[in-house]
């Protein structure tokens, strides 16, 4: 880890008067029992009636019938990050352009805020593990129900939510996982539990604040460095309006996402040759594949890094 993300560490938890801590002292919540893990996160279906979600219950699969929930179509499961809950923007920005997509499909949300409060960022951190097996039973759950099929399953996450997808990859492979700015405090190279390409069919990833809060190395088999993937983003405000840790630059993920999902083209992407030229601004328009960042990409997309611009307001396109 770099000396600046060490920095950026260090002021996380400074801010929890928790000092500092090596990375051989990451904790963990693996022996909580799994029980109080899985009451204390919740599950909501989103549809065109129901935009901000019914809540349903793992034990009560039935209610997702009677909500909308169709058996032929592909499922996708949009996961917060740290200090949010159902009523995260990250489901305003995706969910809902998922729910008016030419192409449909069923919207699931995962809500464990309980878990993951602010200014806990320890305490958040230590349950990605647990919230991914409960993401992972979830699926399964659909799966033996007849609900879905594994490689029909899509996972987006936020923040420490792309970790959290990452953990129910491992351990049902499914068919794809976007994460979106996955975070960077605290998950190392060889953290078990971060996300990684083996994690999914295809795991497409969206850096946004890379050094900060979130992870600066390629972590999917598609890594995209939008403006050079790093503090700050259009629209932020500079350095100084979007602070140490870059929230505005860090949100711009879900907010980029949710735009492809209403525009097929919104952002095309040039391959570049490296992740330090694309944080480096240093990538050509010369040569390479050029694709499309966001919903729409798909298993065939040649896998590497990429790079390109936006602007700094919605829809956000060139």
């Amino acid at each position: 880890m770099t000396t600046t993300s060490w920095a950026v560490v260090a002021a996380v938890l400074t801010m929890q008067g928790l000092g500092c801590v090596s990375s051989r002292e990451v904790p963990s919540a693996r022996n909580e029992p799994r029980l109080k893990v899985e009451k204390a996160v919740k599950y909501y279906i989103f549809t065109r009636d129901a935009p901000a979600g019914l809540r349903f219950e793992l034990d009560s699969l039935d209610s997702l019938a009677a909500n909308g929930f169709d058996a032929s179509l592909s499922t996708t499961i949009v996961i917060h990050g740290y200090g949010h809950d159902i009523t995260d923007p990250l489901f305003a920005n995706v969910a809902a352009a998922l729910l008016a997509a030419d192409a449909p499909t069923n919207v699931l949300g995962v809500d464990w805020g309980v878990l993951c409060p602010k200014p806990l960022y320890l305490t958040s951190r230590s349950h990605v593990q647990g919230v991914g097996e409960t993401v992972a039973a979830l699926v399964q759950l659909l799966v033996d129900n007849g609900l879905a099929r594994l490689a029909d399953v899509h996972l987006i996450g936020h923040s420490l939510g792309a970790h959290v997808a990452g953990v129910a990859g491992k351990v049902n492979t499914v068919g794809r996982i976007s994460g979106l700015d996955p975070a960077m405090p605290l998950f190392f190279d060889s953290s078990p539990d971060r996300l990684r390409p083996t994690d999914a069919d295809l795991v497409d990833v969206i850096h946004t604040s890379a050094g900060r809060l979130g992870y600066r190395d390629p972590t999917g088999h598609v890594d995209f460095y939008p403006n050079g993937g790093t503090v700050s983003q259009p629209g932020c405000g500079g350095l100084f309006a979007d602070g140490l840790l870059g929230s505005c630059s860090h949100r711009r993920a879900h907010e980029l996402y949710g735009a492809s999902i209403g525009n097929r083209a919104a952002f095309p992407a040039k391959q570049c040759d490296s992740f330090k030229k694309a944080i480096a601004n240093r990538c050509t328009d010369e040569g390479g594949p050029s694709v499309n960042m966001g919903y729409y990409l798909n298993a065939s997309t040649p896998q590497g890094v990429y790079y390109l611009t936006t602007t700094g307001t919605k829809p956000y396109t060139n």
